[in-house]
């Protein structure tokens, strides 16, 4: 029973040690093992405290050591000259609700008769600036000792670096009864200075003052207590470490690169893949990660290697933009190539120095676009198209009728093209030094082998890409995979790492059409179903933690019908007593119905290469009666209507009816250039002068007054915090929209299909692309898309 009593004493000696300096309601880390369980709930990876007690003697033999990994943690006491005392405890943490955390915790002993104690915690953070804990201690009652109870509450009037407390306990002995005595403890913690801690407590029986400083992983403490005549009773000596990386204010002297590869496609949204499908970077995971190296001050720069990524003329302007603000943070860009396409180069060109394999090609040739015309095709398996157009430039239809372009088309194109040619040269003369009309002149000499490229002063050192990684490391710098780095987390500080404010970002990507959203396949890519993005767009309205919405569009347009019942969620959104800000951000394109659904917006964001306009309607459908008639096929037609078969594939329009698809058409466009004219404030003879299908780059749809600003998703979500009422520098949590549920085993980007890609020409590709765009639009009879897929090279 002595050793039983020993024991117990001991134990509730290193608690109350622990709890001068740690609360029920802020401890969330390895001590919440034995301090409040429920802290294990508190997301972080591993780490772990070793504690040695001291008095005016020295060190008393006496150890604690505390693990944590995850939501486990575990405990041991070991005491005794001979260290022959021992007890442990394990105890585990877990989310019950927002902000709300439950523990338990199991203690046994060695060397003593005492039963093992079990204990319960609960935490509760409903503010970044308020915590509350309770713990239950002994509630099993071991050996006739009786539960103690405890509750905290800690408070953050400045941020994360100052933290005052109040726990109190409630006891039963022989002499008192529970709320017979509150024993309470105040304590504080500041870090004036980051990793430079001052802490202390105060209560009737004690008072204590402790000094830690944090280095990247691992720091140290220590404290010391004070009877209530100011002697000195007891201290301890802490180290500590973690996986996670401490706030410092020591700069660390091992200083690496991040090696970023930039190769395949670049997504805009991840949508359900199979199991086994190759995960692709969206550009916002890109984005952030950009960012997220640029406020490292351990990261010296980052070494970009260029291996033929995917993404249009857009995308990578974003990224080309994020790289050059991570450049104005006094970091590096190195990068390296074997080869370069143009808009591979143009990106490249954002280095500080940039290397090629002795052996590459510098494919520097200038842009171009080419249209493929069906017509012929289709004439010679006997298809016709039977199609109507409103406006000079609408061409959706003209690949399928015309053997060539039409003086409107190749208006409208050829002053895109021009646009995005000025773009693509004034950016690389600039990066490079150049006179752009010097440029011009080797862009016409292009392309150039690698010596040549170096030669005319386009890239800086030939060298291969082991030579450049020795390059880079040299001095104490190491070079660092991005899969490796994104391991890299940074302690978390704030009682609610997910900011309350949060900012939602929906993504309209696609073809539009009637329904829900899906994956197309290979043929022809995702389809953005109306109703789920009204249901996004409405759940995100609802949603009270949501400030302002960001609807990130990536679309060439669909269905007229689908078109109009996303325009209206979006216009229900931007007005009334439920209105929230909302931004428009458009990716490569967002032409047509993309360009229809993004006018209510209260701001309409794109980057300089983006495609959009395209403000037209066309409406028709295939004639396969000459093919039918060429392999013998006939249909026998019974018709209870006069129009009933009017769009029957079997057949063309008689004249009247072209004339009602005509009348059909321009009551259409009439609404999709008042829509457009209400939402930007702009005449409808204005909107019909700009619109009649024709496309337009970001910088000319700005001039026309067609979007507000040039800029990506990081100018967007500045934006909405800006609408929302929110400073620059408030931190919000981003919300994505839709929500797609579940997985599947394989995807269409699996196995044979994917490789299909390989031996199908681009070219190729993009016409089977463009025909089966057309073809799940067979029960359509008025659209808003764009002519064509537009790709430039």
């Amino acid at each position: 029973m002595k050793k039983a009593i020993f024991v117990f004493l001991f134990v509730c000696s290193i608690s109350t040690l622990l709890y001068a300096f740690e609360s029920v309601a802020v401890s969330d880390n390895a001590l919440s093992t034995i301090i409040n369980p429920a802290g294990l709930g508190f997301k972080r990876t591993f780490e772990g405290y070793i504690i040695s007690p001291f008095d005016t003697l020295g060190f008393i033999d006496e150890t604690s050591i505390f693990l944590r990994a995850g939501r486990i943690g575990f405990n041991s006491h070991l005491y005794g000259e001979k260290k022959n005392f021992s007890s442990y405890t394990i105890s585990y943490g877990t989310p019950v609700g927002k902000n709300f955390y439950f523990g338990s915790g199991y203690s046994w002993f060695t060397n003593g008769k005492r039963s093992g104690q079990w204990d319960i915690g609960f935490l509760y953070r409903p503010a970044n600036f308020l915590s509350i804990g309770l713990t239950g201690m002994n509630i099993n009652s071991p050996d006739g000792f009786n539960p103690e109870y405890i509750i905290g509450l800690g408070v953050r009037p400045f941020g994360n670096r100052f933290t005052i407390s109040l726990d109190g306990s409630l006891n039963k002995i022989k002499a008192l009864d529970y709320g017979d005595e509150l024993n309470l403890t105040a304590a504080a913690e500041f870090e004036p200075v980051k990793g430079i801690i001052l802490k202390g407590h105060y209560s009737e029986d004690d008072f204590g003052v402790g000094v830690g400083i944090n280095f990247r992983n691992f720091g140290i403490e220590s404290y010391g207590n004070f009877d209530e005549d100011s002697e000195f009773k007891e201290g301890y000596a802490v180290t500590h470490f973690s996986v996670d990386r401490y706030r410092t204010v020591l700069k660390s002297k091992k200083k690496y690169w991040v090696e970023m590869k930039l190769k395949g496609p670049i997504i805009e949204e991840r949508r359900k893949i199979g199991i086994f499908s190759k995960k692709y970077p969206s550009l916002k995971e890109i984005l952030d990660i950009i960012e997220k190296i640029g406020d490292d001050p351990d990261a010296k720069g980052i070494y970009l290697v260029i291996d033929g990524p995917g993404g249009g003329f857009a995308k990578k302007q974003e990224i080309r933009k994020a790289l050059s603000d991570f450049k104005s943070k006094d970091k590096k860009i190195y990068c390296y190539a074997q080869s370069f396409g143009n808009s591979s180069y143009c990106l490249a060109t954002v280095a500080d120095s940039l290397f090629m394999n002795p052996s590459g090609f510098l494919n520097l040739t200038g842009l171009y676009s080419e249209i493929p015309f069906l017509k012929g095709t289709l004439d010679k398996i006997g298809i016709e198209v039977e199609a109507e157009r409103i406006g000079k430039y609408k061409s959706a239809s003209e690949i399928f009728t015309e053997d060539s372009m039409s003086s409107g088309f190749r208006e409208a194109h050829n002053a895109v093209l021009d646009d995005l040619f000025h773009q693509f040269t004034s950016t690389i003369a600039k990066s490079r030094n150049m006179n752009i009309t010097h440029l011009k002149d080797l862009i016409d000499k292009g392309p150039y082998t690698a010596k040549q490229a170096k030669d005319a002063a386009l890239v800086d050192k030939l060298l291969y890409e082991d030579e450049v990684a020795e390059r880079l490391k040299r001095g104490k710098t190491k070079v660092i995979s991005l899969r490796k780095y994104t391991l890299l987390k940074d302690y978390v500080y704030d009682w609610q790492p997910e900011p309350r404010d949060k900012i939602a970002i929906i993504y309209a990507t696609g073809n539009i059409v009637s329904g829900k959203s899906s994956t197309g396949g290979l043929f022809p890519g995702n389809m953005m179903g109306s109703e789920t993005i009204v249901k996004a767009i409405r759940s995100a309205r609802k949603d009270k933690n949501i400030k302002a919405i960001i609807f990130r569009i990536d679309s060439g347009g669909g269905s007229g019908l689908a078109s109009d019942v996303i325009w209206r969620e979006v216009k229900k959104t931007t007005e009334g007593k439920n209105r929230k800000p909302f931004i428009v951000s458009m990716s490569d394109v967002a032409g047509s119905g993309g360009y229809y659904i993004a006018c209510p917006a209260d701001v309409i964001l794109a980057d300089e290469g983006t495609i959009t306009g395209s403000i037209g309607v066309i409406g028709g459908k295939f004639n396969f009666k000459k093919l039918y008639e060429k392999i013998g096929l006939r249909y026998e037609t019974i018709e209870k209507g006069k129009h009933a078969s009017m769009f029957s594939s079997t057949r063309p329009f008689t004249e009247e009816e072209r004339e009602i698809l005509r009348k059909d058409i321009r009551e259409f466009y009439e609404d999709f250039i008042k829509k457009v004219a209400e939402g930007r404030g702009l005449s409808t003879s204005k909107v019909d002068s700009i619109g009649r299908g024709r496309i337009w780059t970001g910088v000319q749809a700005k001039e026309l007054g067609l979007i507000d600003e040039i800029g990506g998703l990081a100018e967007a979500i500045k934006i909405a915090k800006r609408k929302a009422g929110l400073s620059e520098d408030t931190k919000v949590g981003i919300k994505i929209y839709p929500k797609y549920k579940g997985f599947r085993l394989f995807s269409s980007g699996f196995g044979g299909v994917s490789n299909l890609k390989t031996y199908i020409p681009e070219e190729l590709f993009d016409i089977i692309g463009d025909l089966e765009r057309y073809r799940i639009y067979e029960n359509e009879n008025i659209l808003y898309i764009m002519p064509y897929t537009f790709r430039i090279e």
